[in-house]
């Protein structure tokens, strides 16, 4: 895997209000991998969360960036952004290879440190 993009990626919330996230994107050195896509809230973000708009989230970002589907989707949450200061990283499963469906509930990753 190598780091293939790294930036600030705008959207719109639920109710229409222009917000944005970090997006990093991995792309696999073995063409059988999925593509890895880490999405951070940021801490000065002024509208609603990525879990609440994750699918209007990465279809924004496979569009713009031209990933194939299927990949792997986490949601990462640095502790500047939570009330509870635990840096948190959670795998986001969609119930559409085309990501048009809410995703389905996610599973809790184990907590460990990851190095981006």
């Amino acid at each position: 895997m190598h780091l293939a993009g790294d930036y600030i990626h705008p959207y719109k919330d639920a109710v229409g209000n222009p917000v944005h996230c970090r997006v990093r994107i991995y792309l696999p050195d073995d063409g059988r991998d999925a593509p890895v896509v880490i999405c951070s809230e940021v801490p000065n973000n002024p509208g609603g969360s990525i879990t609440d708009s994750a699918e209007v989230v990465a279809a924004g970002v496979i569009r713009a960036n031209e990933l194939p589907t299927p990949l792997v989707w986490i949601e990462h949450w640095p502790k500047e952004s939570k009330d509870r200061g635990a840096e948190t990283f959670e795998l986001v499963v969609f119930s559409s290879k085309h990501f048009l469906a809410f995703p389905l509930p996610r599973p809790q990753m184990p907590e460990r440190t990851l190095t981006p």
